[in-house]
């Protein structure tokens, strides 16, 4: 990928974050995300961002996104270590144990019109 693909995933990227800061203004968005929200923010950044891959570390019970050679979550890039390409398996089990607490829907129609504009 050149670097005008690897821009365009980091302003994506930026894009949705901002859009969930701004949607859960005054929320802890760490906690929403880091404890049951991993799962849905990975795939969404995966929807947004096609050319990346959505990760997973078992032992941290945690998933995200890979993209410009970097793993990615709520907290912006963060170490890569332990964290593999999820497999069909490893996306069943994130399905039912990475549950969000918070409304899905909503924020996700708010995101789709976000990234229309």
């Amino acid at each position: 990928m050149g670097l005008r693909g690897m821009n365009e995933n980091k302003i994506i990227y930026e894009k949705l974050i901002n859009g969930i800061k701004y949607y859960y203004k005054g929320k802890d968005i760490f906690q929403m995300f880091l404890h049951g929200g991993c799962y849905w923010l990975a795939l969404t950044l995966h929807k947004y961002i096609p050319d990346s891959a959505i990760v997973f570390n078992q032992k941290m019970q945690h998933c995200a996104c890979l993209f410009n050679q970097g793993v990615y979550d709520i907290r912006g890039r963060i170490h890569s270590g332990g964290f593999v390409i999820a497999g069909k398996e490893d996306m069943k089990y994130m399905k039912k144990h990475f549950v969000p607490y918070f409304d899905t829907k909503g924020l996700g129609c708010y995101l789709n019109e976000l990234m229309k504009a």
